[in-house]
Parts: C-alpha cells; sequence; structure tokens
C-alpha cells in the first residue's frame, strides 16, 4: 500500500489589518511498518525521557495538554498551553519534555517510519 499517513494543514492570521492565509498541499506518507503508540504522562522541569514503544520512529504528534504553562520538547520546540504540533522523528533519538515553570501533562502519538 502507500499513503497510509496524511496530512492536511490549512494556517490564517487575522491580526488587525493584517491578514495572511497558507494552506500547502497535502502531505502522503507510506508507512513501511504497521504501528503506531500514544504517550501520555507528566513532565517536570527538570526534563522527563518518554517512551516510545514503537519499531521504527516515524511521524509524531506533541502535545502540550496543560491549561498552564509551556513545555520544550528536546530543547527546540515550545508548545505553549494547548498547542501541538506534527514532525518526522530521526532514528536513534531519545525524546524528552522539558516544562518551564511547574510540571506539565502531555501526549505524543507516534506511528512508525
Amino acid at each position: 500500500m502507500a499513503n497510509e499517513i496524511t496530512f492536511s494543514f490549512n494556517a490564517r492570521l487575522a491580526n488587525g489589518t493584517f491578514l495572511d492565509q497558507w494552506t500547502p498541499a497535502q502531505l502522503n506518507i507510506t508507512q513501511a511498518v504497521a504501528g503506531a503508540c500514544l504517550a501520555t504522562g507528566t513532565a517536570t522541569t527538570g526534563g522527563t525521557t518518554v517512551t516510545l514503544p514503537v519499531t521504527t520512529l516515524g511521524v509524531a504528534y506533541f502535545q502540550n495538554t496543560d491549561p498552564t504553562n509551556y513545555c520544550e520538547v528536546n530543547g527546540f520546540l515550545k508548545l505553549l498551553p494547548g498547542e501541538g504540533f506534527v514532525m518526522r522523528l530521526k532514528t536513534g533519538i531519545t525524546v524528552t519534555i522539558t516544562a518551564n515553570t511547574a510540571s506539565i501533562t502531555y501526549a505524543v502519538r507516534v506511528w512508525n517510519n
């Protein structure tokens, strides 16, 4: 099969008289190994390693489910309360979520590559 994973994205910004809209083409990804996982938990200000029980790291969706505090993922992705982000993971990495001010709750869904 092909294109087992599909993403659609539409962004619209309206700030006073400034308007911007971006609708890129749909992204289709072929999954070589069937499987997915969902990891949820609490991340601390010292950093929490997230266990991802999939055989080959592929596409991941990170979400900060905390209503108050923001967090960082591996020191380069900042998620404000309630925000989420999709990205493809590099094989062999360790995912660490670090809360900023106080512990936060998170959800991570990963699909095999």
